[in-house]
């Protein structure tokens, strides 16, 4: 697993995470949003590399996802 680990996009690691715990209701909050699907983008706050969270519209769309719960699925 490690030399696919090095290999895989972050979205592919965060899932591979996410399916490995049973996580249900979860969210990523990353600045790398290479390879998310559209169909999967609903669990990602994608942040500026530099920003972070400091940036006003990834702290929105956390405070969204909070308060909405995250999607199940």
């Amino acid at each position: 697993m490690k030399d696919w680990w090095g290999s895989a996009t972050r979205y592919q690691q965060i899932r591979s995470y996410a399916a490995r715990h049973r996580l249900a209701g979860w969210f990523a909050v990353d600045d790398n949003d290479e390879g998310w699907p559209d169909e999967s983008r609903h669990h990602l706050v994608h942040t500026d590399e530099w920003a972070g969270l400091g940036e006003k519209a990834a702290r929105e769309c956390l405070a969204e996802k909070l308060a909405s719960g995250a999607d199940k699925s």
